[in-house]
């Protein structure tokens, strides 16, 4: 069985490492993989079978605010059954963003669940960190968890958290305890139930089409995909198939460019119709050609 946490080296490194769980996969061998801990250094990933030490790898990695970080990385550790860490070989402007916004969710939860700092003796910074988190939209950044994590990883973050408002504490904080409980009690709800799940998502400007999609084979479908956008954007369902239209009439006259400019404004509405998709993937051939 694979550990539920990276080994402990003994190298010492030049930037700590943060706790964390988001979906990944290593190109160019193609493999799903899990990142467990992150820093501006690199990270560790969960995957069978690693990479072999010395490799060069590219990593796409979904962070749990829902971003997508692509990045060069070099095999520094690789040990079968538990994963590989990977440091960072190149990273751009808009990937360092991306990365300080993981580090900063990842930094917020090593307080509120690991039970570091100022949180392991009072809870109340953390419930009210979470309370914050949850009214802005950002569920899965202080739960440290991907936004295309299984329920049952949600499920055990919302209990971590849980467990410590478990104890009273005195006057205004047990007030903000109770809130928070009771706002975990109705998150979990939310976020068990797939339909509401994806309609609360996509309000939130919760999207991943793309990852979404490689997902889809197996849960949700895609017809549940399309369905919760539908629900949540009528209005831009409508523009999607007008422009899917004149992005079709503009095909079947050759004027490829016209097409693949509508087919695309049409995605952007209707981002889980996957035969546009093909569709404009054509257009683009004939484009080019």
């Amino acid at each position: 069985m694979l550990p539920a946490t990276p080994p402990a080296y003994t190298v010492p490194r030049k930037h700590p490492r943060l706790s964390t769980h988001a979906p990944a996969r290593i190109h160019p061998i193609g493999l799903d993989a899990e990142v467990l801990n992150v820093s501006r250094g690199g990270v560790f990933v969960r995957l069978t079978p690693p990479p072999p030490r010395g490799d060069r790898v590219d990593l796409e990695a979904w962070s749990p605010v829902g971003d997508t970080l692509r990045v060069a990385a070099q095999v520094m550790h690789s040990r079968s059954g538990e994963g590989a860490g990977l440091r960072f070989l190149e990273l751009d402007a808009v990937n360092e963003e991306v990365l300080e916004r993981w580090l900063a969710a990842a930094d917020g939860m090593d307080l509120v669940v690991a039970g570091t700092g100022p949180t392991a003796e009072d809870p109340v910074p953390g419930a009210l960190a979470f309370l914050r988190g949850v009214a802005e939209g950002r569920p899965y950044d202080v739960l440290g968890v991907s936004p295309l994590s299984e329920v049952r990883e949600i499920v055990v973050a919302l209990e971590r958290l849980q467990a410590r408002w478990a104890e009273p504490v005195h006057g205004e904080g047990q007030r903000t305890l109770d809130q928070a409980r009771e706002v975990a009690h109705d998150l979990r709800a939310e976020l068990s139930d797939r339909r509401r799940r994806l309609r609360a998502d996509f309000r939130r400007g919760i999207v991943l089409a793309e990852e979404r999609l490689r997902q889809a084979h197996y849960s949700p479908s895609l017809v549940e995909l399309r369905l919760a956008w539908l629900e949540v954007f009528p209005d831009r369902f409508d523009q999607a198939t007008r422009a899917a239209e004149e992005a079709a009439t503009a095909a079947a006259a050759s004027q490829f460019d016209r097409a693949v400019t509508r087919g695309e404004s049409a995605i952007a509405d209707d981002p889980f119709n996957v035969p546009l998709r093909r569709l404009v993937s054509g257009w683009r051939a004939r484009q080019r050609n």
